[in-house]
């Protein structure tokens, strides 16, 4: 497989370069067009090991991860040098970066020079220099937030694998990783410039058709998709990083690291390692000025909200973001209830 991913990378690769310096133009940034793994360049997202994702914690970031085809489309600009992706609006939480597709080169290197070239050093959240610049948002200036890798939407959107390694010759994908986004005019969906590889790639979930346009190189809709040289076929997960000890996606399949929702008769007591008058002091602590506690008003949305409505958990979650963090795990706010 590394011979075969190496070869079709040194026909395509030329191709797909030809469109970077006006993308990176455009957002005025250092595009990386590096090299990052033998078996592609920084925008083809590729995945060694899954602990070379970089957990973070911040936001809003956009998930492109279920983008394709309709209704979160990716679109090819002519040319075939990026796609317009519409990727969901996740205000806050926990997110994770593929150290191997940080596209901007000043970043990426800084990155790789505190974290090791795998990103084994930094699996601690926000230890990466990449999260502070995603959420401070200086990561690429002009865009209004990053693509990133979340948990968030497994519960209503799925997660899963289909293998489009096999494909003669090999198709176009967008990889979303670490892409620049601007919001639109829909709720809850930014746009985001991806750009586009052609190689052997995994789509986030099941049974899905590879190709989504008629042709190769030229067709007008396309999967944001990634390569995880070490997948077999029987794996469930191909893309997406390994929950780290003692989290869960509350109503996600517990195949997928899931676990059920409580219960109004199933309600079990706090953690011994949750002091529950601090988590009231923390949500008093973030009061805005009309008194509104912003953290549990952002929790309870969390709580009930699905990626359809993400315009809502923008909503209520506005100005967490400033309120800091102790770098703690926490899926959607849920942890602290």
């Amino acid at each position: 497989m590394k011979r075969l991913s190496v070869f079709f990378i040194s026909i395509l690769v030329s191709y797909v370069f030809m469109a970077m310096p006006v993308y990176a133009q455009d957002f005025n940034f250092p595009f990386n067009d590096t090299m990052t793994t033998d078996f592609g360049p920084a925008f083809a997202d590729i995945i060694i090991h899954k602990e070379n994702f970089l957990p973070c914690k911040g936001g809003p970031i956009a998930l492109c991860y279920y983008s394709g085809p309709e209704p979160e489309t990716c679109v090819v600009v002519p040319g075939g040098g990026f796609a317009n992706c519409k990727c969901f609006v996740i205000p806050y939480g926990v997110y994770f970066v593929d150290i191997h597709a940080i596209l901007n080169l000043d970043i990426y290197n800084d990155t790789v020079a505190q974290c090791g070239k795998d990103g084994s050093s930094c699996q601690m959240p926000n230890s990466a220099p990449v999260c502070e610049t995603i959420n401070n948002g200086t990561f690429i200036p002009g865009a209004d937030m990053i693509s990133t890798f979340s948990l968030e939407c497994i519960p209503t959107e799925g997660i899963g694998c289909t293998d489009c390694t096999q494909q003669q010759p090999p198709i176009l994908y967008a990889g979303c990783m670490t892409a620049p986004c601007n919001r639109t005019e829909e709720d809850g969906i930014v746009n985001c410039f991806c750009p586009t590889f052609a190689g052997p790639f995994q789509i986030g979930l099941n049974d899905q058709s590879c190709n989504l346009g008629s042709d190769n190189l030229g067709s007008d809709m396309v999967w944001s998709a990634a390569f995880n040289t070490q997948s077999t076929t029987d794996d469930d997960t191909c893309t997406s990083p390994i929950l780290p000890p003692g989290v869960c996606i509350p109503d996600a399949p517990e195949s997928n690291g899931g676990c059920p929702l409580l219960t109004k008769n199933e309600i079990p007591p706090p953690p011994s390692n949750i002091d529950c008058g601090k988590v009231c002091r923390e949500y008093e602590d973030s009061q805005d000025v009309s008194g509104i506690e912003i953290g549990f008003t952002c929790d309870a949305t969390l709580c009930t909200s699905a990626c359809n409505d993400r315009d809502l958990v923008d909503i209520a979650c506005s100005g967490l973001q400033v309120l800091g963090g102790n770098g703690d795990y926490q899926i959607g706010g849920r942890s602290r209830l």
